[in-house]
Protein backbone atom coordinates (compact mmCIF):
# COMPACT_ATOMS: atom_id res chain seq x y z
CA UNK A 1 0.00 0.00 0.00
CA UNK A 2 1.48 3.35 -1.02
CA UNK A 3 -0.19 5.45 1.70
CA UNK A 4 -2.35 7.58 -0.59
CA UNK A 5 -5.99 6.61 -0.81
CA UNK A 6 -8.84 8.47 -2.52
CA UNK A 7 -11.94 9.35 -0.53
CA UNK A 8 -14.98 10.45 -2.54
CA UNK A 9 -17.96 12.09 -0.85
CA UNK A 10 -20.97 13.28 -2.85
CA UNK A 11 -22.76 16.21 -1.21
CA UNK A 12 -26.30 17.45 -1.77
CA UNK A 13 -27.80 20.87 -1.10
CA UNK A 14 -29.89 21.08 2.09
CA UNK A 15 -33.66 21.04 1.81
CA UNK A 16 -35.64 24.25 2.33
CA UNK A 17 -36.21 25.51 5.87
CA UNK A 18 -39.92 24.58 5.59
CA UNK A 19 -39.00 20.88 5.39
CA UNK A 20 -36.78 21.20 8.44
CA UNK A 21 -39.52 22.99 10.38
CA UNK A 22 -41.98 20.22 9.45
CA UNK A 23 -39.68 17.64 11.07
CA UNK A 24 -38.53 16.03 7.82
CA UNK A 25 -36.03 13.21 8.30
CA UNK A 26 -32.90 13.53 6.18
CA UNK A 27 -31.10 10.41 4.97
CA UNK A 28 -28.58 9.54 2.29
CA UNK A 29 -27.11 6.44 0.67
CA UNK A 30 -23.56 5.37 1.50
CA UNK A 31 -21.45 3.38 -0.96
CA UNK A 32 -18.07 2.02 0.16
CA UNK A 33 -15.54 0.34 -2.14
CA UNK A 34 -12.02 -0.85 -1.39
CA UNK A 35 -9.12 -2.24 -3.31
CA UNK A 36 -8.75 -5.08 -2.63
CA UNK A 37 -12.39 -5.90 -1.99
CA UNK A 38 -13.56 -7.72 1.13
CA UNK A 39 -12.69 -5.14 3.79
CA UNK A 40 -14.93 -5.06 6.85
CA UNK A 41 -16.94 -1.81 7.02
CA UNK A 42 -17.84 -0.24 10.36
CA UNK A 43 -20.23 2.68 10.76
CA UNK A 44 -20.06 4.46 14.12
CA UNK A 45 -18.31 1.43 15.65
CA UNK A 46 -20.85 -1.15 14.39
CA UNK A 47 -19.95 -3.61 11.62
CA UNK A 48 -22.35 -3.15 8.71
CA UNK A 49 -20.84 -5.45 6.07
CA UNK A 50 -17.93 -5.93 3.69
CA UNK A 51 -16.85 -4.07 0.57
CA UNK A 52 -18.24 -3.42 -1.92
CA UNK A 53 -21.21 -2.19 0.12
CA UNK A 54 -24.16 0.16 -0.35
CA UNK A 55 -26.40 1.19 2.54
CA UNK A 56 -29.55 2.87 1.26
CA UNK A 57 -30.52 5.02 4.23
CA UNK A 58 -28.14 6.66 6.71
CA UNK A 59 -29.42 9.43 9.00
CA UNK A 60 -28.02 12.90 8.35
CA UNK A 61 -25.24 13.98 10.70
CA UNK A 62 -21.63 13.19 11.52
CA UNK A 63 -20.54 9.56 11.25
CA UNK A 64 -17.32 7.57 11.50
CA UNK A 65 -16.60 5.00 8.77
CA UNK A 66 -13.76 2.54 9.37
CA UNK A 67 -12.40 -0.15 7.01
CA UNK A 68 -10.41 -3.17 8.19
CA UNK A 69 -8.71 -5.90 6.19
CA UNK A 70 -6.06 -8.29 7.52
CA UNK A 71 -2.60 -7.27 6.35
CA UNK A 72 -3.60 -3.63 5.72
CA UNK A 73 -3.63 -0.57 7.97
CA UNK A 74 -6.95 0.71 9.33
CA UNK A 75 -8.62 3.40 7.26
Amino acid sequence: MDGSQPVVVDLERPRPAAAIAAGARFTAALTVESRPQGAAVFLDGRRIGTTPLTVSSIEAGSHVVRLELDGYRLW
